[in-house]
């Protein structure tokens, strides 16, 4: 089997294909001119060898651009997860921070670092389809990480030759996929995150009304790094699709990945799937096998929810899944595919 430091791209070879600056990768900053302004960072891990993984996202309060909240979910073994949700101010412009949740944006175009000293709910993903998770009966949780970079920073509004996509969002979206060194320790068990991750980080205007769902997939294959978006409005149209693959040879061809099952259940998403990998038109089968998997949910206000609340008005919910690839000739990379759909559509037999 493929090793996971093989995965993604060799610091010498990545170079910055999308020409992106060094501030873009650095926290933007809060504009109280911007009506609905977003501005969010995410990141994303997994240890192939403990069955252990990180999904870490934070943003800026709608209603207080200058409160960041932070949801801090770390997958664990045997299917469990450790969940918390926190708010709090950043005590200067170069991290993203809520007290004991910090992301350091420190090494601009090349990683982030990352601390946490608190506790977590230990729940599942089953039973976060139920109901919230985060604020039950806590375990002491902490880690520290850094990452390294595997590929070139992606810029989606580089990729989509435009500064918008579609009306819901404007500003800018960047990715990278990386390594990760450290560890987290979880009730007094110690894990080591060592593996595959990725970053994104967003900012400007948010309008969610004609959001109906989308799928992302970022990851990485030996020499390749991956990149692919799709978005559909409330009447299933398809509104953007972008995607690059970045490549050590140094040729980066569009990449569009399809055939991706709809999100119709929360509860039994499906252990492995044939997904479909195009690159400038040229198709290439791809098997998709879920890891892991955490459910989280998004209202029209932007509040950020681990888990999904089935009471009140209707939701975007989405599965934030770490996968294994396998292309046909046996290649195997890592990725972290999010789905996501109104809550209303769901099969709730």
């Amino acid at each position: 089997m493929t090793s996971v430091q093989t995965l993604g791209i060799e610091p010498a070879l990545i170079g910055n294909p999308h020409n992106v600056a060094p501030s873009a990768d650095q926290v933007i900053g809060a504009r109280h001119d911007i009506p609905l302004y977003s501005e969010t960072c995410f990141l994303t891990s997994w240890n192939p060898d403990n069955g252990v993984g990180l999904f870490l996202h934070a943003g800026r309060c709608r209603q207080d651009v200058e409160l960041w909240w932070a949801q801090a979910l770390v997958y664990l073994p045997d299917g469990r997860i450790a969940s918390d949700r926190s708010w709090g101010r950043s005590p200067d412009n170069d991290t993203v921070q809520t007290g004991n949740f910090v992301i350091r944006m420190d090494n601009p175009l090349h990683g982030w670092s990352s601390t946490f000293d608190g506790a977590a709910e230990i729940t599942t993903a089953e039973l976060m389809t139920r109901h919230p998770s985060g604020a039950g009966v806590a375990r002491p949780m902490r880690w520290d990480f850094h990452t390294e970079a595997a590929g070139p920073v992606w810029d989606m509004y580089a990729a989509l030759g435009r500064e918008t996509m579609h009306d819901f969002a404007q500003g800018s979206h960047t990715q990278q996929v990386l390594h990760i060194r450290g560890s987290v320790t979880i009730d007094g068990t110690e894990y080591a995150l060592d593996g595959p991750a990725a970053n994104d980080h967003s900012s400007g205007a948010r309008e969610m009304r004609n959001f109906g769902g989308h799928y992302f997939l970022v990851g990485a294959l030996p020499g390749r790094a991956l990149h692919t978006i799709s978005i559909f409005g409330m009447d299933g149209s398809e509104l953007v699709t972008a995607g690059t693959e970045f490549r050590a040879t140094g040729d980066n061809p569009t990449l569009v990945l399809t055939d991706v099952p709809t999100l119709d259940r929360l509860d039994t998403l499906p252990p492995s799937f044939e997904s479909t990998l195009s690159h400038d038109g040229e198709r290439t089968p791809v098997r998709i096998d879920v890891l892991h998997q955490a459910p989280i949910s998004i209202t029209t206000d932007n509040d950020n929810i681990n888990g999904v609340d089935t009471d009140g008005p209707d939701l975007l919910v989405l599965s934030e899944a770490r996968v294994q690839l396998t292309l046909p000739d046996g290649t195997v990379g890592h990725a972290h595919l999010e789905r996501s759909t109104q809550r209303s559509r769901l099969n709730q037999a």
